[in-house]
């Protein structure tokens, strides 16, 4: 793209973002996180979902929880792409609970929300299930 003089926009970066979190490729994602920063874009939702996306597919959830909690402006797609983050780290009882805590603030669960949600229940039932035990069981009924 520089060869060919085009400037990259956010939606390229988002584009790269996804195909970093896809490859776990972290050396390129430094430097678009760089160039949103240099751009006082780290104001942008759909940057920063992109990164905390980017961050939970590669295991960095950390990084991926700090930015979620110093973001300013969110949507329900920041909270849908935390949840998920947690679900695919095989984090589940936090996953729940930040669907509670999402609830509580006042966001409405959309069908990425619904799913994420019966897909972690159904990984608890099945844990539950195959270990025999039955204190993980009186998870479900917090939620």
């Amino acid at each position: 793209m520089r060869r060919a003089g085009i400037r990259p926009n956010e939606s390229t970066h988002v584009t790269v973002l996804s195909a970093c979190a896809q490859s776990g490729d972290l050396t390129t994602e430094e430097r678009i996180k760089t160039w949103i920063v240099l751009r006082n874009l780290s104001s942008n939702v759909r940057l920063v979902n992109a990164l905390i996306d980017m961050y939970s597919k590669c295991n960095k959830l950390d990084k991926a929880r700090s930015l979620f909690d110093n973001m300013i402006n969110m949507n329900i797609v920041t909270w849908n792409v935390m949840i998920g983050g947690y679900t695919h780290t095989h984090r589940y009882k936090e996953s729940l609970e930040f669907f509670r805590t999402m609830l509580q603030s006042n966001y409405e669960a959309n069908e990425v929300m619904v799913r994420y949600r019966y897909t972690v229940l159904n990984k608890v039932r099945r844990d539950v299930q195959s270990s025999k035990s039955t204190a993980p069981f009186f998870y479900f009924f917090y939620f």
